[in-house]
């Protein structure tokens, strides 16, 4: 389990059109956080990430009966 995983889009570059599925282009940046045991959310930390700054990110989104989902995501620099 990821704990103070907490990505942050800083802009959207662009926007494919569709109805059920769309690409975007976005900047985001992660902070640091912790790898726990799902079992331990509050306890010791297995790893710790470092954060990432920004960075530019094309993601696919696909329309499921819960809401919209991430089906891709990828680096693009």
């Amino acid at each position: 389990m990821l704990r103070n995983f907490a990505p942050t889009v800083v802009a959207v570059t662009g926007v494919g059109e569709g109805t059920d599925r769309v690409e975007l282009d976005l900047v985001d940046r992660w902070p640091a956080y912790d790898v726990v045991p799902a079992g331990a959310p509050d306890g010791l930390a297995l790893r710790t990430v470092p954060g990432r700054p920004e960075t530019t990110v094309r993601m696919v989104l696909v329309r499921s009966d819960d809401g919209w989902r991430i089906e891709a995501a990828r680096r693009l620099a």
